[in-house]
């Protein structure tokens, strides 16, 4: 250019023209703009993991069983200083419940448990045995001559042998060879339906009770 003229501005390129299948030219598109990404979805596979503990379970464990002995110590404070114990059983009572289960073997005609709990020398009616075999046989001779299915036991009485003959005399010859009179021994009067059962026990172990005599 000369000077003092400007320039020209070069014309803008004109767009190429593009043939199609046709033959026909077609302006070229518009440039395709890249599409945003989309997120990742991806499915649940469950809950997330729980954070880590700071103890472990066998602190945990320790802690639990910390706690409940404080809360049992304070619950045991709460109860009166003049809390009582169950009192121990008496002899006669221990007595009563070993004559009881007896009276029971022999509504149940059942001589083996009898024997099991019976020992040598043993009287029975005026029949003294020395021998273990011999009294389960007598035991079950004797109680298939009773009406068992008919027995009820409607209550035993306990009485050490000088309460026995002060309030009853002394007891039936047939039981007068075994040594009733002694501290250890004991009497059971059973109420088997309205019929007088008498056995005896002796003290073999302290507060173990084993048969040693009996009549009806």
């Amino acid at each position: 250019p000369s000077p003092g003229q400007e320039a020209a501005t070069p014309p803008a390129p004109k767009a190429e023209l593009k043939a199609s299948d046709s033959g026909e030219a077609k302006p070229p598109s518009s440039p395709v703009q890249p599409a945003a990404a989309t997120a990742k979805r991806t499915r649940p596979s469950g809950p997330a993991p729980a954070a880590p503990t700071t103890k472990s379970s066998r602190e945990q464990e320790d802690e639990a069983a910390r706690q409940l002995v404080e809360r049992i110590e304070e619950k045991t404070k709460s109860l009166p200083d003049d809390t009582e114990l169950p009192a121990p059983l008496t002899t006669e009572k221990i007595v009563e419940a070993t004559a009881r289960d007896f009276f029971l073997a022999v509504m149940n005609g059942d001589a083996r448990t009898i024997t099991a709990n019976a020992v040598t020398p043993f009287v029975l009616e005026n029949q003294r045995i020395t021998d273990e075999d011999e009294l389960f046989q007598t035991w079950l001779k004797h109680l298939r001559t009773k009406r068992i299915d008919l027995l009820v036991l409607y209550g035993i009485e306990v009485l050490s042998g000088a309460d026995m003959e002060k309030k009853y005399g002394r007891p039936p010859e047939r039981l007068a060879a075994l040594p009733w009179n002694n501290p250890k021994t004991w009497f059971a009067i059973g109420n088997l339906s309205g019929h007088a059962a008498i056995a005896l026990f002796r003290e073999v172990r302290p507060n173990e009770f084993f048969l040693i005599g009996y009549t009806d």
